[in-house]
């Protein structure tokens, strides 16, 4: 089942259901869901690299590398709302001061960098997109890697990652911890796999959304995972069914 596009009365947003095939899925740093502390495995990162990489990478690659295992034959969909703040903040902080900025904390800074480094860590060669939509991070994330699912002839991996921002930026409506989830994503149902209803009404503006209080859609989508639930739904303006 692709994309459909439904008119939303009395509003200039449109909503869209669309139907998505996960053969594999993990998450780490979910309260909710065991094994949210369990040690990251990196050993397919070289070891000057591993050295290099913040929690928030080293989360993202690690449930990157759970969901997709031995599989390097497809698309990655890279998903965070802030990315690396922490480090692009550090990096402000010593152009203030007159300091020379390191090439390699700028170049692992980008939204991007952590979806490169497991191309060349797995050698995947097919194309990788990066997604950034503020409170939306996480819907259009998932639309995107369901729609590639739906075109590519071959599997998308999904990947989101958030973590708090750093303090200086005040209070915002974060994550409450750095987390990680990822899925892996198909064109066709999977044996054994799950068959995963999405629906989006664009309505992601709603207080109740923006409120401090409001659970991450990831926390929301990884414990329907893990507690085999039927049906669900978001403040943020989504909501899904197992099919």
């Amino acid at each position: 089942m692709g994309l459909q596009t439904l008119p939303v009365e009395q509003s200039a947003r449109s909503a869209c259901t669309w139907t998505s095939y996960i053969s594999r899925w993990a998450s780490w740093g979910i309260p909710s869901v065991p094994g949210h502390d369990v040690p990251w495995v990196l050993d397919f990162v070289e070891p000057l690299q591993r050295r290099r990489l913040s929690p928030l990478a080293k989360a993202s690659l690690h449930v990157m590398h759970a969901c997709a295992q031995a599989c390097t034959q497809l698309h990655i969909v890279y998903a965070s709302r802030h990315g690396e703040l922490t480090r692009t903040t550090e990096l402000l902080n010593q152009m203030s001061v007159g300091e020379q900025v390191s090439p390699t904390g700028f170049s692992l800074a980008v939204l991007n960098a952590t979806a490169g480094l497991y191309s060349i860590a797995r050698n995947v060669q097919l194309p990788i997109s990066a997604v950034s939509a503020g409170m939306h991070t996480w819907a259009m994330g998932w639309l995107e890697a369901s729609l590639q699912a739906q075109q590519a002839q071959c599997p998308v991996l999904f990947v989101y990652a958030d973590e708090p921002v750093p303090s200086v930026y005040g209070t915002l409506a974060d994550p409450p911890v750095l987390h990680a989830v990822a899925a892996l994503l198909h064109a066709q149902p999977q044996e054994g796999g799950i068959n995963w209803r999405s629906y989006w009404d664009g309505s992601g503006g709603d207080p109740g959304c923006a409120a401090v209080s409001c659970e991450p859609a990831s926390f929301a989508w990884a414990a329907a995972l893990h507690n085999g639930t039927v049906t669900g739904q978001h403040p943020c303006g989504w909501s899904w069914e197992r099919v």
